[in-house]
């Protein structure tokens, strides 16, 4: 009699929790769903934050040896479907030159005109519609995908400013006038390059602790 009441004790605890466990298990799939998804997207995001800083700084003229090791180690992380051989094999090139010979080609492809340069703009679309299922990850992890959603906002802000100053340029302005603007612009564009290293770095720590 006892042990036909220890099995319906047990068989009714487990009807219990059993529909608690499925739901444990569900919520956790949908999770690791969504952490595979984020970390999709942030894998192509950042690995497009590189190649516009990289094309910014060129335009600029700002490129030096550090800069280019910290782009191919950025390319290193990339694991997407774009096609990465170019620009790694242009990267382990350059790195590959003397200080003045780097110097040189730095020189060379700086933009003539600081105006032909166009900044991108960049979305996590995925990042965007799933705020609502961040409380199921860890707080850092919170914390850091907020700060990336700040960052595209931000580099939006810069891309915006810089096509300001950019029309600004074909205007009829009084040369001091036509200088400061196109400083101005001058300004965006570096900040740009900075904010997209910054954004790609945090990106890539995040992916780290995902």
């Amino acid at each position: 009699m006892l042990e036909k009441l220890i099995i319906l004790a047990v068989g009714w605890l487990l009807g219990l929790l059993a529909p608690v466990i499925v739901e444990k298990v569900k919520a956790e799939r949908e999770t690791n769903a969504v952490i595979a998804a984020i970390k999709n997207e942030l894998n192509e995001v950042a690995y497009r934050l590189v190649l516009a800083a990289y094309n910014t700084a060129m335009h600029l003229g700002t490129v030096d040896r550090d800069f280019l090791k910290w782009v191919q180690d950025s390319i290193t992380l990339y694991k997407g479907s774009e096609t990465k051989e170019n620009i790694a094999k242009l990267i382990e090139m350059k790195l590959s030159l003397a200080p003045e010979q780097l110097t040189a080609i730095t020189a060379s492809e700086a933009a003539q005109g600081i105006r032909s340069l166009v900044l991108v703009k960049f979305a996590v679309p995925f990042v965007d519609a799933r705020v609502s299922a961040f409380h199921s990850l860890i707080s850092i992890v919170q914390v850091q995908l907020l700060s990336v959603r700040a960052d595209v906002r931000l580099l939006d802000d810069l891309v915006d400013q810089s096509r300001t100053y950019f029309n600004l340029t074909f205007g009829k302005l009084e040369e001091d006038n036509h200088t400061a603007v196109v400083e101005n612009l001058r300004g965006v564009y570096v900040q740009y390059a900075k904010r997209c290293r910054i954004a790609a770095d945090r990106i890539h720590r995040l992916q780290g602790i995902l």
